[in-house]
Order: C-alpha cells, then structure tokens, then sequence
C-alpha cells in the first residue's frame, strides 16, 4: 500500500544551527576503558569493574530512581581517577569554544557483550548534574566501526522513505493494542511532510520480504525509516514463501517471548519471516544513497549493530520500548535534524522532547544511536520564506534606486524617520505613539 501526500504550504525559513561537536571516544575493553578526547595529545586508559551493573534489566524497568542508580554506579566505576578528570578537562574545553561535547562509545578489540551492552546512554553523574544525555551541551552515542560515514543532502528537501512492517490488519488482538500508535506516528511524519518544505516523506506500508529488499535497494532516498519489531535478532517480516503465519496467529502470539540473542524469538525456527542484520548490511553496502535508517520498534539494536558497519548513521531501541515512547521519536528527532543539526546533537534534543512530554517514564532511555565521526548534517535549502527576504535586503530600496546594502538600507530608513518627525513637530516618537497608532502617522515609504 502507498500512501501520497498533498501539495505542501511553504513553511517559515528555517536557519541551520551552528552546532559544532567534540568527540570524546570511550573504547570499553574486557578490562580496561580508554578515552580519547578530540585534539588531544594522547588517550587515557584505566582498568575498570563493570561486572555489578546489570545491562539486562534497565531497559525493561521504566523507572526514573532505578536507571538514576544505574547511570551513577556506571559513571563510578568508568570516571574515577585519570579518565574522569580528562573527561573534565574535555567538557570545559568544548563550552570554551562554544562546542557540545559527544561522548561516543566504541567497542574495543575484545569486548564482551555483557560490557558492550552497558546502559551508557542512562549515565548520571555530577558533572553533569544529572542524566548525561539530557543535560544541555552533551550527546551520548555509540560508534560505528568505519569512523566517518556518508553524508546527508545539502540544498535540496530531505527524502524519507518510512516502512511499517506491523500488517495490522491480519494481526492478532495483542499487536493492535501493542501497536495502537503506530498510525499515530505514520500521521505525525506526513504532517511533518506537509507542512514543512525542507522534508519529503513517503510511505509504503506492509510490504513483503521480496517487496521490502526492493524497497531498501531504492536510491532515491536519504534516510529509510523502518516500524517494526526484532525477531530471531533480526527484522521480522512477512514471507509468504516460509510457510509460516507473520505476524502470529492469535493461537501461537503467547508463545512468543524473549530470544537470548535479542528481539523475539517463537516456535517458527531461525530464519523464517526475518530479514537478519547481515542481510540489511548488504543491501545498504550495494545502496549507497542512504545516510540515516531509523529503525523504530523494540528490540532491534542488534540489526542496528550489524547495519552501521556500511557507514550509515542508525538510530534505533534497545530492548523494550512503549508504543507511546515511540510514535514521538521521530518527529523530534526529524524537526532537530532539520534545522541544521549533526545527528548526534538531534538526537539530544529529542530525548529531551521526550522527556518533557513523558516526565520521569525514562521515555528517552531506550533510544541508541550508532554513528561515524564526525555524525552527519542536513543542510536545509532556501525556503520561500527565505528566497523573498533575500530579495528584500538583497535589491529592495526605499527610493527606487540602484540595489543598495543593508547598512545603506537603515540610514534611509533612519532618514526619513527624522524627516516625519520634523512634519510633527515633536523630536521622539514616545507622544506620537501614545496619542494614537504608529501605523497612522507614517506613510509606507
């Protein structure tokens, strides 16, 4: 099913944040964290315990108080000593320069998943008076292994491709409540489309395995945006040729439960109905246009993993995340990203969006970002708005004369506001505008 969207009303010009990130790489070992901070002579290493932190049970948890005291025993244990007091170091060298700080996650040569799966993105410390990741002039991210990735358009609108891959109209009364919001979030992006001249979306609902790979061989698009669920550790999606019911028929939905590799796992077997991560990552090596994927939906930080490798920039959850949680994600995230911003700083602002509309539901927390250094930025085009305001101040005078600057512009506006005050004898404009309107005193020029 594809679904179109209307002519589009010019929306007021938008002007790109010059936001400017300094990295700081956190390389998490079996042992040992290293942090290199960008333009610094040499990294800092330190061994480390992580061992009594639990990365299995914060996500599913939603509480405030429990993440808070998750995030300070992680950054206790990460942040004593020489690395925390680089970390200090770095963070006032950035607001000196007027810069965010981004601290980036990376896996080491041989890191443990139970270590790699740390709940980094909930860190809570003192100096940054709180969550880390809320916290004004921060990003927390994870790295991609290929350091800088591609590059989003400039001068031209953004094209999203979004895929909901939930069919539910054959599901089973379980997913339609699971996924209530989804159409929420389908309207929430055309409306974003509709009204906002920097982005084009479209939408192409419930297509099958086959249709979907075409889908995400497609060049046209910079940023593919998939709804879905983890399955078997990868991406569940119908495949009529597996012989198998997708999504789950109400008989067998209650067996599905957690798969030890992540995402859900059932009685269907490997393979069936799934597009794994190796697979995704293929077809993003051989489509080389996209520069973001979204991937919106529980469980799916394993394909976001495996998918980074090809250089793009993948946002996705980690373990469960609420309905709710999630409808409000993208339209944050895309109205950040189009003003101007690298990816690592959109994503910030919308957690903190999020926070503010969930207060205290931890709304945010689940929300991980696999980028390359530095992450990319859109680059708006002109906008109406924007292209007539330039041809105000660019070749607009007051007289009709030859094209004048902006600076000559004030001193004849200046001008001939002296020249209607000496026709009313007065020498300011304060008894003017108190007898009656301003309007109705000065003839248009």
């Amino acid at each position: 099913m594809r679904l179109t969207k209307g002519t589009r009303a010019p929306n007021k010009a938008a002007t790109a944040t010059e936001a400017k990130s300094r990295e700081a790489r956190l390389v998490i070992d079996r042992d040992t964290v290293t942090l290199l901070v960008e333009g610094a002579l040499e990294a800092v290493t330190a061994r480390v315990d992580l061992d009594t932190v639990r990365p299995d049970r914060w996500a599913g948890d939603g509480s405030a108080s429990f993440a808070q005291a998750q995030g300070r025993q992680l950054w206790s244990r990460l942040f004593a000593g020489a690395v925390g007091l680089a970390l200090e170091e770095a963070v006032a060298d950035a607001a000196a320069a007027g810069q965010t700080l981004t601290l980036r996650v990376a896996r080491g040569t041989d890191t443990p998943d139970d270590r790699w799966w740390q709940p980094f993105e909930v860190l809570f410390g003192e100096l940054t008076a709180g969550f880390a990741a809320l916290a004004p002039g921060w990003s927390i991210v994870r790295a991609e292994p290929l350091g800088a990735g591609r590059t989003l358009p400039a001068g031209r609108p953004l094209r999203v491709l979004v895929i909901p891959l939930l069919y539910l109209d054959t599901s089973p009364p379980s997913w339609k409540v699971n996924y209530a919001q989804v159409e929420e979030e389908i309207a929430s992006l055309s409306a974003l489309s509709e009204r906002d001249e920097r982005v084009d979306i479209e939408v192409v609902a419930d297509p099958d395995r086959a249709g979907l790979i075409e889908l995400l061989g497609d060049p046209r698009y910079d940023v593919i945006h998939v709804i879905g669920t983890g399955f078997d550790g990868g991406l569940g999606v119908r495949d009529p040729s597996s012989g198998v019911p997708y999504p789950p028929e109400a008989t067998t939905a209650a067996s599905v439960g957690q798969s030890a590799s992540g995402g859900l796992a059932s009685e269907y077997g490997s393979g069936a109905n799934v597009l794994t991560g190796q697979e995704f990552l293929e077809l993003m090596v051989q489509n080389t246009e996209p520069a973001l994927v979204v991937l919106n939906g529980c469980d799916l930080e394993r394909v976001a993993e495996a998918l980074a490798p090809a250089g793009v920039v993948v946002l996705a959850h980690r373990g469960v995340v609420a309905d709710p949680h999630a409808a409000a994600l993208p339209e944050a995230f895309y109205s950040a990203l189009l003003e101007g911003n690298p990816a690592d700083v959109a994503l910030t602002a919308a957690r903190l969006k999020l926070e503010q509309k969930f207060p205290g539901q931890m709304a945010w927390a689940a929300t991980t970002l696999f980028t390359g250094w530095p992450p990319p930025a859109f680059t708006p085009p002109a906008t109406e708005s924007d292209r007539r305001r330039s041809a105000l101040v660019g070749a607009e005078t007051l007289s009709g004369d030859d094209p004048i600057s902006v600076a000559q512009l004030k001193v004849q506006i200046h001008a001939l506001n002296l020249q209607k005050l000496e026709t009313l004898d007065v020498q300011t404009w304060e008894p003017v505008a108190a007898q009656r309107a301003l309007a109705d005193h000065v003839q248009p020029a």
